[in-house]
């Protein structure tokens, strides 16, 4: 069944963790989806045909190596991370916690100014926790912002939606 994108907003929280020592120029970056919702009940799949299998896919680089997630799906074939919410029509809000990005930076010009995230959230059909056949409704389409890195140690926290 499909439906209108303007259904529903879906939202995404990343923060990110910079830790740095100033005598050495050395930084560890971290990239973590602290929760990722959905602000309004729809039902995607139709009545008796089960639950919405909400999905959000993102990737992180950085603007100097190119460095990426550390573990992405499929053991990298695909270069991103995911979160499925297999149960639910909405609203959903979910805790994920899930630290995709960590990477160290030994040189002071390694250390990178942003992060680009690219994400998209989206209802599953396929039978995997993903997309694969592109089996979905509802797509964000692909969202791309950049985060700036804290030039001194600290926390940035950052929210987007789409929908």
């Amino acid at each position: 069944m499909s439906f209108k994108n303007t259904c529903f907003r879906k939202f995404f929280y990343v923060l990110i963790f910079l830790i740095t020592s100033t005598v050495f120029g050395q930084a560890t970056i971290r990239v973590t989806v602290t929760s990722v919702q959905t602000s309004s009940p729809v039902d995607c799949d139709g009545f008796g045909f089960g639950d919405s299998d909400f999905v959000w896919e993102y990737t992180a680089t950085d603007n100097t190596l190119g460095y990426s997630n550390n573990a992405p799906a499929l053991f990298g074939v695909y270069n991103f991370d995911y979160i499925n919410v297999p149960t639910g029509n909405g609203p959903i809000n979910f805790t994920a916690n899930d630290l995709f990005f960590d990477r160290q930076y030994i040189c002071p010009t390694d250390i990178p100014t942003t992060i680009n995230l690219a994400w998209e959230a989206y209802e599953n059909d396929d039978l995997t926790n993903y997309a694969i056949v592109g089996s979905t409704d509802g797509e964000t389409g692909l969202i791309n912002v950049q985060m700036a890195v804290p030039a001194t140690p600290g926390i940035a926290n950052y929210s987007f939606s789409g929908s």
